[in-house]
């Protein structure tokens, strides 16, 4: 078979459109029939293309195709006559083939081609046995030969059964096609027989004309009737000259439907001649054009649109064609001093800035590239005016195309953006200063996207920490942050986010590894950015280097501490040092209290006593300002109101001045507001000291005059206003600023000349503030100075006074147990009780005094703080945890102020030095002795 002939061949095979088909009953059974009929196992219908022989039927094998090659039908196909093979095993072409050395193991086999009326052999219907066979007789052959007719017939049959189906199913898709066109094209075919006139209508004309196309075709009469009046009057004159003359027509027209709705229509009609040449009819198409006219319409008002727009933007439009010659310009070309038709016709390019002619060439190569534009780049021109000055314009152009999709022209809006441009400018100059200075600064500029990973990072970085900002983009910084405090720096920036667009900077510090290994401190600033729909941009911080600070910090964090140890070791030795002196001092005082009860004494000698008692109390008082300097620094001051007779309070304070006056010859006034009152409750102690302090100070600075003390009382505040008026030297501005400061004097010469540490006002004004007040001055120079204070001093009603007025018999029959270390003063409390009635028992330690505790009922029980052996607390607990007959009566603890300040659990606490008033009352407080309210003793001070 030469190679037309196979060319030929196969072309006929792929006609038959067979190959690689789904098994189809007829060619089954006819294989089947050729297997019975020889006795075969093996029976094919075997199609040989190219490079395979594939099987349109098989019986007694599973596969549906073998190799070309080694297949015996190939063999068959070569011939018209059947080919046979009786031993596969004696044919030296087959003896080694695979389909005879394996399965399915071939030994016999006669083929008898496919041949189609043409003449060309497509294949086999073959009959196959494992076993040889001796012979292959003629009939056998013949038989073969027919059932292969057979098989070749039945495939023309299908072929020709295809071929029919397609050219209806093209037939059917054609007339579904053309009635879809008809739809999306909006026309329809009519046709008019001019003999019956009638007419024959495509769906569409239906569909245009709103009428059921079951309703049947209708007349030419209906079908005029279907126009608009005014339009039915010219179809029927265009309808009659057609058939009678026979001349085509084409016209627009308008049709109202059946409900009411008119349609533009366009109308097509010409004559159809039969064959003797005469006119027997009319045919043409009918279209629906009312969106059409709707759409030209729309046109039109959209080009009067942009005619309007065109000629009323302030923006300049151009159209533009490949050369960048203008083709139309916008009246507003006369914003840039021109008249349009100085525009038209010019290349844009000589309107142009040289600069930007580059700029230029790029957007034209861009827009008639071909390409869709990008949008996203702007391009920017500056632009001459007719006056020679250049503005900014920004261009955004619009490219139009011919039918070929090819680009021949533009329209471009071009936009004044001077001013934007000049803001850039400006903005852009600013940012590069902003720039000079984060790269010249010395600390670290850096921003940081949300993920926290460096976007920019000032030079600084390499002096602080020795990374360059390349080595650190697209980095946390993580990469320095010391691990231990990595967590807390990132929760920082979290919550620093989370606070939203308003959040005020945070600042905190963090230990950071430079990249040489070193450990240094560092100081963030963070500020979070965000856009305006409230997403955050990113973080810009400020990092410093604070190492050395933090060193600073260390350092005086040390000294601190250092100095804070020393001024407890300070105050706990002046603690001990006053309580040393003030012990017999106490005594001292509390005899002289003691005398100045007596009524035998001369009055001489009772003025020197009281004298002597108000010495004493100064002495103490000063030796209390060692301590009061130590705990006004700490801020422990501890207050002991009293009631105090204010108007014999300040008379006998301002009295005791009296003897250093006299020896300067000065004169000593006392004036007290009537609205005073009798009694008001304030510490006198403190009250006495800075009484002492201010009018001790009038008295060393005054020569000659008068020291004045004015007493008053502001009722609606409740406080004490005291006034110290000298005719001293007087102060002026800048030696008044130096009041009230320790270790300030206004004059250093003045310590020399009258002594003084310059402590006194500074512990007065602590202590003025501490009880509520103020203090303050007024001067003049050569007039005198007059220093005041405030303090709080609540008035209470005068207490019933009892019998005696030094206190006898307020405690009678009260049985007393006293526990005190120093003897003297436990025999100054015990003169002051006997006096008052009660029977003391007293012990000189802690061990002795709960001793006494266990074995004698008492009324009440007095306790030292700073008892030996067993201090007054542990005292105290001892006593209410043995059941012995005091374990429930009162405990009363008196001390100095700092241990007094530290005792709680007792029923009420004295503070030292005692006065008899205070201890009188207290004990009589404790015991309840008195029915209903207390009585309490209201004489003057006695100190005990």
């Amino acid at each position: 078979m030469d190679g037309t002939e196979e060319i030929e061949r196969l072309a006929a095979l792929d006609q038959l459109d067979v190959l690689d088909t789904a098994p189809e009953p007829l060619f089954d059974s006819l294989t089947e029939l050729a297997a019975r009929t020889f006795d075969a196992p093996i029976a094919l219908i075997s199609l040989v293309d190219a490079s395979r022989q594939w099987f349109k039927a098989c019986i007694g094998l599973d596969a549906d195709q073998t190799a070309r090659e080694i297949s015996f039908c190939r063999h068959t196909i070569l011939d018209d006559a059947v080919f046979v093979v009786l031993d596969a095993h004696q044919d030296a072409r087959f003896a080694k083939n695979p389909l005879v050395t394996s399965a399915p193991f071939i030994r016999f086999y006669a083929g008898a081609p496919l041949i189609t009326p043409q003449g060309h052999r497509l294949g086999s219907l073959c009959v196959i046995d494992t076993a040889p066979r001796a012979a292959f007789s003629a009939a056998d052959r013949e038989k073969l030969q027919a059932f292969a007719a057979s098989v070749m017939q039945a495939l023309v049959m299908r072929a020709g059964a295809q071929a029919t189906e397609r050219a209806n199913a093209l037939a059917l898709e054609r007339q579904i096609l053309l009635h879809q066109a008809e739809q999306m094209a909006g026309v329809g075919t009519w046709f008019l027989d001019t003999t019956s006139n009638e007419t024959t209508w495509s769906d569409e004309v239906y569909r245009i004309h709103g009428i059921d196309p079951t309703a049947g075709s209708p007349s030419l009469e209906d079908a005029l009737g279907c126009f608009q009046a005014e339009d039915v009057q010219m179809m029927t004159d265009l309808v009659a000259r057609a058939a009678t003359h026979g001349e085509a027509f084409q016209v627009q027209a308008r049709i109202v439907r059946p409900d009411g709705e008119p349609r533009d229509v366009l109308v097509r009609g010409g004559c159809i001649r039969g064959p003797d040449g005469r006119i027997s009819g009319l045919s043409g198409v009918f279209q629906d054009v009312t969106a059409l006219k709707l759409a030209d319409e729309a046109l039109r008002a959209s080009e009067q649109r942009s005619r309007y727009l065109l000629e009323n933007s302030t923006d300049l439009i151009v159209r533009f064609d490949r050369r960048g010659v203008a083709l139309e310009v916008s009246q507003s070309c006369s914003n840039f001093g021109y008249l349009p038709q100085e525009i038209v016709g010019t290349e844009l390019r000589t309107f142009l800035h040289p600069e930007d002619l580059p700029v230029m060439a790029v957007a034209m190569a861009d827009n008639f590239s071909g390409r869709a534009p990008d949008r996203t780049i702007k391009r920017e021109y500056r632009f001459r005016t007719k006056d020679r000055g250049y503005v900014w314009v920004q261009g955004n152009p619009t490219i139009l195309r011919d039918r070929h999709g090819v680009p021949v022209e533009a329209i471009s809006v071009f936009r004044d953006v001077t001013a934007q441009k000049a803001a850039e400018l400006a903005l852009a100059e600013k940012e590069a200063h902003y720039r000079l200075l984060a790269e010249n600064s010395h600390d670290i500029i850096a921003c940081y996207d949300p993920n926290a990973r460096f976007t920019y990072v000032s030079a600084a970085v390499e002096s602080v920490l020795g990374y360059s900002d390349k080595d650190l983009i697209g980095l946390t910084p993580a990469v320095f942050i010391e691990p231990d405090e990595l967590k807390a720096a990132v929760t920082r920036l979290s919550d620093l986010a989370k606070r939203g667009p308003n959040a005020a900077p945070i600042k905190f510090e963090y230990r950071a590894r430079r990249k040489d290994g070193q450990y240094i401190w560092l100081e963030a600033n963070p500020r979070a950015i965000f856009d305006p729909a409230g997403r955050l941009v990113e973080f810009q911080d400020s990092v410093r280097d604070v190492t050395r600070r933090k060193a600073l910090e260390t350092e005086l964090a040390t000294a601190r501490d250092a100095a804070v140890a020393a001024t407890a070791v300070k105050s706990e030795f002046l603690a001990n040092m006053s309580h040393e002196i003030r012990t017999p001092l106490t005594a001292i005082i509390g005899f002289s209290g003691l005398l100045a009860t007596r009524t035998d004494l001369a009055e001489i000698a009772a003025l020197q006593v009281r004298r002597i008692e108000g010495a004493s109390s100064a002495l103490l008082s000063i030796v209390n300002d060692v301590l009061d300097f130590s705990q006004l620094e700490a801020g422990q001051v501890v207050l002991t109101p009293r009631t105090v007779n204010v108007a014999a309070f300040v008379e006998d304070t301002l009295a005791m001045f009296g003897p250093q006056a006299e020896a300067k010859a000065l004169w000593l006034e006392l004036e007290s507001d009537p609205s005073l009152p009798e009694v008001v409750s304030v510490d006198p102690d403190r009250l006495r000291q800075v009484l002492l302090n201010l009018i001790g100070n009038a008295i060393k600075f005054t020569d000659a005059g008068v020291v004045r003390l004015k007493v008053g009382y502001v009722g609606a505040r409740q406080q004490l206003r005291i006034e110290v008026e000298d005719t001293g030297p007087g102060l002026n501005a800048d030696q008044r600023g130096k009041l009230f400061r320790r270790f300030s004097q206004v004059d250093a010469s003045s310590t020399r000349r009258h002594g003084g540490t310059g402590l006194g006002l500074a512990i007065s004004k602590a202590l003025i503030e501490v009880m509520g007040g103020e203090i303050g001055v007024t001067s003049k120079l050569g007039v005198g100075s007059t220093f005041w204070f405030c303090v709080d001093a609540p008035a209470v009603d005068a207490v019933q006074v009892v019998a005696d007025a030094d206190g006898a018999g307020a405690l009678e029959g009260v049985r007393v147990l006293l526990a005190d270390a120093a003897a003297a003063q436990r025999d100054n409390v015990r003169a002051v009780l006997e006096r008052a009635g009660a029977e003391v028992m007293d012990a000189c330690d802690g061990e002795q005094a709960v001793g006494l505790a266990d074995q004698f009922p008492f009324d009440v029980i007095l306790l030292d703080l700073d008892l030996p052996s067993l201090d007054g607390p542990a005292a105290l607990s001892r006593i209410r945890k043995q059941n012995g007959p005091n374990q429930d009566v009162p405990v009363v603890a008196f001390g100095s102020l700092e241990l007094a300040s530290g005792a709680p659990d007792f029923d009420a606490v004295l503070a030292k030095p005692l006065t008899a008033v205070d201890l009188i009352n207290t004990l009589v407080r404790a015991t309840a002795w008195v029915d209903a309210v207390p009585q309490e003793v209201s004489s003057h001070v006695v100190h005990v």
